[in-house]
């Protein structure tokens, strides 16, 4: 009878998981310590990870559970559920242990690569790419990996610079996927910023085109569809074309970020700084590491002497081998008249063209360098 009148959610941990922790608490064992310090300490890889005792009442709500095993068939895990919470709210240091701690545990969860996939995020967005694209690469290795870890994947590439790299990543995903035209049409875009032949310009029309033709006006590969047409043409093509192409798309209102960014850019090429910074400053509000933003934000800024910091930090997020951020780091050097930055910047360049492999360590040799050379510059003035 005591079973019986326990919630249904509870009911069905207590049958699947006896040791979870919420099981735990519903049996009272721990309710005396969660009211002395109002939290639940978890014990991670000999650390100690406190979860509020909020997030738990909030993760394991009975619909909460009745959801998780309608879609995985399992009783929730308590540190993936918990890591959900604090990536929500935008702590992903939190979410990236408690990510850990589940995926070291559950090996052979059906939930696993969704898991994966989000504490790879959660790296990316600590800047820790590389740990980042070790785990993506494994996960793209399973029979059926989420579309969205192609994506990450190819976005991490593209803030390192390795454009070829992003578009091979877009492109295995299209064939994977062969029936979303969106994931074509990313794709294709990605592809544009790769050198292109007439006939290679003409083939991706070609695509484009009958892509169009497939997707309803509504959907939201539309819209990738066209940010694709409008990339293609002011790369490769019309660029009045392109400019109208970019200005449906964000007339939309539901632009990507990639869209943001050419539009500003543009304004950049033809010396409207002021509104591309406007555009610039909303779009790292809301992706504060994105690279390609710190840099053209920094190329805008270097028209008045400034953007130093800006493409310091653009080349600290990109490990320093982003060559766009890399070559803008230089000019600022060069505006400001210090030869030795920008040579160690042209140097550091010069060994990106020949480099078949990154050398983290000549890149933390770099960074003493630069920041050597930042000190005493701050001393001597």
């Amino acid at each position: 009878m005591v079973f019986a009148s326990l919630p249904v959610g509870l009911q069905l941990l207590i049958r699947t998981d006896p040791n979870n922790p919420i099981v735990l608490l519903g049996k009272g064992t721990a309710c005396r310590a969660f009211r002395i310090i109002g939290v639940m300490r978890l014990r991670i890889l000999n650390t100690v990870i406190s979860v509020p005792f909020r997030v738990l009442a909030r993760a394991f709500r009975p619909q909460m559970v009745r959801s998780w095993f309608t879609l995985w068939g399992t009783a929730p895990v308590a540190s993936w559920i918990s890591a959900a919470e604090y990536f929500r709210e935008g702590n992903f240091r939190s979410a990236a242990a408690l990510y850990q701690a589940g995926l070291e545990r559950h090996q052979r969860h059906p939930a696993r690569a969704a898991a994966t996939l989000d504490y790879a995020f959660c790296l990316n967005q600590l800047g820790e790419r590389e740990r980042a694209v070790a785990i993506l690469g494994g996960l793209l290795t399973e029979t059926e990996p989420p579309k969205e870890a192609f994506r990450l994947l190819a976005s991490i590439h593209s803030a390192f610079g390795n454009h070829l790299e992003a578009w091979k990543t877009l492109r295995a995903a299209s064939f994977r996927y062969s029936d979303d035209l969106g994931l074509k049409c990313e794709a294709i875009a990605a592809q544009c910023a790769l050198p292109v032949s007439s006939s290679q310009f003409d083939l991706l029309q070609r695509q484009l085109a009958a892509a169009r033709g497939r997707i309803p006006l509504e959907s939201s590969s539309s819209i990738k569809c066209d940010f694709a047409s409008a990339i293609l043409e002011l790369k490769h093509g019309d660029s009045e074309h392109g400019e109208n192409l970019l200005s449906r798309v964000l007339a939309t209102g539901d632009a990507p970020i990639e869209a943001l960014l050419l539009r500003a850019e543009r304004w950049i090429l033809d010396g409207r700084h002021s509104p591309a910074r406007e555009v610039l400053n909303r779009v790292l509000r809301s992706q504060p590491r994105d690279v390609r933003a710190l840099t053209l934000l920094a190329r805008s800024e270097l028209s008045e002497g400034e953007g130093l910091d800006l493409a310091l930090l653009a080349c600290r997020e990109s490990d320093y081998r982003n060559r766009d951020a890399l070559a803008v780091l230089a000019a600022c050097y060069h505006e400001r008249f210090d030869p030795l930055g920008a040579e160690l910047i042209t140097a550091r360049l010069r060994s990106l063209s020949t480099a078949d492999a990154i050398d983290m360590g000549e890149i933390t040799i770099l960074q003493h360098q630069l920041e050597s050379l930042r000190t005493s510059k701050l001393q001597n003035l």
